[in-house]
């Protein structure tokens, strides 16, 4: 029951379509197993081999649309077209497509302010266990006299909540335009002359001095999809002082495999009768888009709220897929196996994703369904069999993951 990599589910800023792009010149490409590694801009970022012929289409310019038909032509599905443009997107994310010299950016302004401006902060705000776990973590660890680094500062909560717990200096990195609101929260919260905003990508930024404390939300909905990992490792190494602390310190992923309702598996998947309805209303053959039998399929990814997972019945204890130490500076394996222990008989229908950060000693958050309350801002993923499967107690399932901001998740052997 294989797997091909999927595209990362959140939002991505609109495009210009008729930017030409192409391959940068300071751009190197490593073949680790079946993974192509790519450096750019100080960044690293893992992808599947597919995406060497989207490279060599490149390296002559040519714009995003042109990008995207050749994407179609190659793809088998619909869901194969999404995952391909969620990688090209990515490459010109990471820096590994730049614009023709002269060429306009391939991102628009206003969405991507819009994307990570007042309205997402406002979720994060309102989650008041992340928050608050955060907030509890930084006065237990922050020191008087300490230099914190925080990453991703956004709104400048953290940054404050620092200041506020008694460190010297607070270097705030940020690259987004919500950079100017926090500019105003740090002035008007007592704390700015304590407070230092850097507008950029920390990866490209040098600190004047070393910092005592690393302050790092950058938990996405897919938990490594904003580059934790790499970004505290290279804060660990240019920008701490040896035996510097982390918030958070550590990352884990694990995986329980889950009964889904069949009212929310409809909506993941094209059925006859979905294909059918639109025939009948837009007069076109949408029968193309079957999804193929399900002995053919991989599993299928999508993200729901935790929350409205609250009761779905398990079949299994949650598996440990990956733990990661942040302040190591070695570079963490691109794929774990893990053995899933079925201990009730059932229907299994998927696979649910979540994460557990160990804030400071005492301090975690997690996205466990059954400790999360509504205001939880974050999405899990959800790795959905292309059809359900009856088990019984005592089956063992092996379970492959591929990490990264384009992540893979396989069962190794037949359930």
């Amino acid at each position: 029951m294989g797997l091909r990599p999927k595209a990362k589910g959140s939002n991505v800023p609109l495009w210009n379509k008729t930017t030409a792009m192409r391959l940068g010149t300071r751009v190197s490409i490593d073949l680790v197993d079946s993974d192509v590694i790519l450096h750019a801009k100080g960044k690293r970022a893992a992808f599947s081999g597919e995406i060497l012929d989207l490279l060599a289409f490149y390296q002559k310019p040519h714009t995003l649309e042109e990008g995207v038909h050749l994407l179609c032509r190659s793809a088998k599905s619909a869901q194969g077209v999404a995952d391909a443009f969620g990688r090209l997107i990515r490459l010109c994310e990471q820096g590994v497509l730049v614009p023709e010299a002269g060429a306009d950016s391939p991102f628009l302004s206003q969405p991507y302010n819009q994307t990570y401006g007042p309205a997402v902060q406002i979720v994060m705000l309102e989650d008041r266990a992340r928050t608050s776990g955060f907030v509890d973590a930084i006065r237990s660890t922050v020191r008087a006299g300490d230099i914190v680094v925080d990453l991703g500062s956004g709104s400048g909560v953290l940054a404050v909540a620092a200041a506020q717990a008694g460190a010297r200096r607070v270097y705030a990195i940020e690259v987004r335009p919500i950079a100017v609101t926090a500019a105003r929260f740090f002035e008007a919260s007592g704390y700015g002359d304590r407070i230092t905003l850097i507008r950029g990508l920390s990866m490209e930024i040098t600190l004047p001095e070393r910092a005592d404390v690393l302050i790092s939300e950058m938990i996405g909905n897919e938990p490594l999809g904003e580059q934790i990992l790499e970004t505290a490792r290279d804060a660990v190494a240019r920008m701490l002082k040896p035996g510097a602390r982390l918030i958070p310190s550590s990352l884990q992923i694990l995986v329980t495999p889950v009964v889904v309702p069949e009212k929310f598996r409809r909506k993941s998947f094209f059925t006859p009768e979905l294909l059918d309805r639109w025939q009948s209303w837009y007069g076109l053959p949408f029968r193309g888009l079957l999804d193929p039998p399900a002995s053919q399929a991989s599993l299928v990814r999508t993200f729901i709220d935790p929350w409205s997972a609250r009761r779905w019945p398990t079949l299994g204890p949650p598996a440990l897929l990956q733990a990661f130490d942040l302040s190591l500076q070695s570079d963490p394996p691109f794929e774990s196996e893990t053995t899933l222990y079925l201990q009730r008989e059932g229907h299994l229908g998927g696979f649910l994703i979540h994460f557990e950060a160990t804030l400071a000693k005492g301090i975690s958050i997690t996205t466990e369904p059954r400790c999360v309350d509504r205001s939880n801002h974050w999405r899990s993923p959800l790795w959905l069999l292309p059809s359900v499967l009856k088990v019984k107690p005592g089956k063992k399932l092996l379970a492959r993951s591929g990490w990264g901001r384009t992540p893979a998740f396989e069962i190794v052997n037949e359930p």
